[in-house]
């Protein structure tokens, strides 16, 4: 966990410098998932990290479809999720996302568009029912980069406060 956590730095950093985390520290977060299952031992060093990691990946992937989070998020959250044990995997996904969503609002109260933002997302949920077809949460690049959110800062977060014991 240790490794990982000097990984999440540099991500973070970059995330929220550039909007964006390159695939090359993806790789390096993936190194060390395999790399502390070989040292940790087991029956299958590296293998249980693998299938971890692509299941939560997997179970974002719908999510990223329609554009509600970036495939660097979704690559971060399942390679980060591959060092937690079972019950720990949903754990560390959901306070990831409620310290996502604490983020989310002081920016919305920050910036005075709670009330835009949640009629947004209302009547893109009414048009997803009313036509029955899923479409991009948000097509126009620049107001969704107006009001994205870097998932790494929470992921990192969710990682200190399971290392601190917290859960």
């Amino acid at each position: 966990m240790v490794a990982l956590c000097l990984i999440l730095v540099p991500v973070c950093l970059y995330d929220y410098i550039r909007y964006r985390i390159p695939n090359l520290l993806l790789f390096a977060v993936f190194i060390a998932g395999i790399a502390e299952g070989y040292f940790a031992g087991g029956s299958f060093p590296g293998v249980t990290y693998i299938i971890k990691a692509v299941l939560v990946i997997t179970l974002l992937f719908p999510i990223f479809k329609v554009g509600m989070i970036g495939a660097g998020d979704v690559k971060l959250l399942g390679l980060c999720a591959g060092f937690f044990s079972g019950a720990d995997i949903l754990y560390f996904l959901f306070f990831s996302m409620l310290i996502a969503a604490v983020f989310s609002t002081v920016k919305m109260m920050k910036e005075n568009n709670f009330k835009q933002r949640f009629s947004y997302f209302g009547s893109y949920l009414f048009d997803i029912v009313k036509t029955g077809n899923w479409k991009l949460y948000m097509d126009d690049l620049k107001a969704k980069k107006e009001v994205s959110l870097c998932l790494s800062g929470p992921v990192f977060i969710s990682l200190i406060m399971h290392m601190g014991g917290l859960y």
